[in-house]
């Protein structure tokens, strides 16, 4: 490496540069004075109930929960049928006209056997005043007269179901006949939807249901529509299960209906339970085997023991306890290989990404000077545009594009951004088969948009992957405004060493260059600067002809410091 790069980069540069600075003790510094562990090394917590709102997020469909099939009630041809799928129609208006001819004419005879009912019942009352006919007879005449007339109601009644008008205003969603079809009694001519009574439907495990309740805020994000997500609110919970399943039917209702949304598009729908105090664990320190599930606790002596227990709910990163752990115990969150039960072990502390910072943090204007300076160095375009380096540049908005497409579940999610991953970067994609359900969880938990940055997400992602390079691009992936990617170049300035394979050390320095990250992003200046270098970035992509795209601050981040290393080189 040359002098000149060496002293750029022990200034304190965002990401790799700004890890090493300030007279911070480095990590190979720290290693060599720590003493060796005498007992096995591993990371605990103390477990104690907590009160948290559970989000879940459940697949469904949007359907119209007011949905009419329209069927004749009258046999005869079709003469009239004007309206096709997707027309919109009022209340009251005519759907369907058939052949009445056939009516008309019974009811032209009903009409004169009515008169002559009339007629009769006429002559035989004034002939009973003359005491003429017998009271019987008059009865009888009396009998036809109201049979006529209920006769000639029948045939006006069926003549009303030869025009079909319809029960409410909304859409035609299916047309079965056409006009010139002869069609018997009850068969189906149509379908008409209340375009205002869509809901979305979803299933929700019996665990769950106890904790929903009608009028409960919600959210859905239509995946024909794009990543925005609509306010809901749960209008109806179904009383019955399925029984193979045990899960249970939530109607979502969306006010106001978003355009575009229509029956039958699939949905993500996100429910919110109320509080609930639970014993909850972080993901991967819940352990399984042939035996089944079961956990890692330290015991009054300090050696590692085994204990059996039932997980319930996820939330996030960390999993609910049923059974087998108490509160006050401590559990074991990282640190199993090797480790058995009856071992001696020693806690260290764990490493935690705070939240991101509320109020500007005092950073040494150096930090932000060398970041301008790579607004220079992009704006006045000195640095290499070599093919490898065009060839990411370019295929980062695709990269980003692909790993956002819809996925029928977390699992095929999971495994296309760790193609992607690999895609990206040189190393070779491997899958730890026996950290896979580990990583997918944490996958999933660090696709929320405020996800707990912290080593227990990117320890299972990094351990089932074999590379913290593609670990931290996955999670890039997953969540770009909270994860930045890890650049071995920049990862072997900063360490002094090239890269080796997944270690702790490495998943700490990453955890610091995040943390450091965010530090940056809290200083005063940094609008400034976002604005500054995203317009030089999009100038040079202009330049070379690529499409813009936008990018996360982390990106941005990351995307300066690695400016300034390949400007040094």
């Amino acid at each position: 490496m040359s002098p000149s790069l060496r002293a750029a980069l022990s200034l304190p540069l965002v990401l790799a540069l700004l890890l090493g600075g300030c007279g911070e003790e480095t990590p190979s510094q720290a290693r060599a004075a720590r003493p060796a562990p005498q007992a096995h090394l591993v990371a605990a917590l103390q477990v104690a109930p907590s009160a948290v709102p559970i989000t879940h997020e459940r697949p469904g469909s949007l359907r119209y929960r007011r949905l009419v099939r329209v069927f004749n009630q009258e046999e005869g041809r079709i003469t009239a049928l004007d309206l096709y799928e997707g027309d919109r129609v009022e209340r009251g208006q005519l759907l369907v006209a058939l052949d009445d001819r056939l009516l008309e004419a019974e009811i032209a005879a009903a009409h004169a056997t009515l008169e002559q009912a009339e007629l009769d019942l006429k002559r035989l009352e004034d002939l009973r005043a003359r005491r003429a006919v017998s009271e019987s007879e008059v009865s009888l005449a009396r009998t036809a007269l109201r049979v006529a007339r209920a006769e000639l109601e029948l045939l006006e009644t069926r003549r009303s179901f030869t025009r079909i008008e319809a029960p409410f205003a909304g859409v035609i969603t299916e047309r079965l006949v056409e006009p010139g079809d002869f069609v018997s009694k009850n068969t189906q001519l149509l379908a008409l939807a209340d375009p205002d009574s869509l809901v979305a439907e979803v299933a929700a495990s019996e665990l769950l249901l106890p904790h929903l309740a009608v009028g409960d805020a919600a959210s859905l994000r239509i995946d024909a529509l794009g990543a925005q997500r609509f306010p809901a609110r749960v209008l109806r919970i179904h009383p019955s299960l399925e029984r193979r399943t045990r899960q249970g039917i939530v109607e979502l209702a969306l006010d106001p209906i978003p355009a575009g949304a229509r029956a039958g598009q699939f949905v993500r729908a996100r429910l919110e339970s109320a509080p609930v105090a639970r014993l909850l664990i972080p993901f991967n320190a819940l352990r399984r085997d042939r035996q089944g599930e079961f956990v890692w606790l330290i015991d009054a002596q300090g050696r590692a023991a085994r204990r059996a227990v039932r997980s319930g709910l996820q939330v996030e990163d960390r999993v609910e306890i049923r059974d087998g752990l108490a509160p006050g115990e401590r559990v074991i969150t990282r640190g199993f290989l090797g480790l058995r039960a009856g071992k001696a072990v020693d806690v260290v502390s764990d490493w935690v990404i705070p939240p991101p910072l509320t109020t500007a943090m005092p950073i040494a204007p150096m930090h932000i000077e060398r970041l301008y300076q790579a607004v220079e160095l992009v704006s006045a375009g000195r640095l290499r545009a070599n093919a490898p380096a065009l060839t990411r540049l370019h295929s980062y908005p695709a990269l980003l594009g692909a790993a956002q497409a819809s996925a029928s579940d977390t699992t095929e999610a999971f495994l296309r951004c760790a193609a992607l991953a690999h895609a990206w970067s040189t190393q070779a994609l491997r899958l730890d088969t026996a950290e896979l359900s580990a990583a997918i969880a944490a996958f999933d938990a660090a696709r929320a948009p405020e996800a707990v940055v912290g080593s227990g997400l990117i320890d299972p992602v990094a351990a089932c992957l074999g590379s913290l390079e593609n670990a931290a691009t996955l999670l890039h992936l997953a969540n770009p405004a909270r994860f930045s990617l890890w650049d071995r170049e920049l990862e072997a300035v900063h360490l002094g060493e090239p890269p080796s394979e997944y270690h702790m050390g490495q998943a700490r320095s990453y955890l610091r260059f995040l943390a450091t990250a965010q530090e940056v992003i809290a200083h005063p200046l940094f609008l400034t600067f976002h604005h500054a270098f995203c317009t030089a970035h999009q100038a040079r992509l202009q330049r070379l002809g690529i499409p813009p795209y936008p990018l996360s601050e982390l990106r941005v981040v990351e995307s300066a410091a690695a400016e300034l290393a390949r400007a040094g080189r």
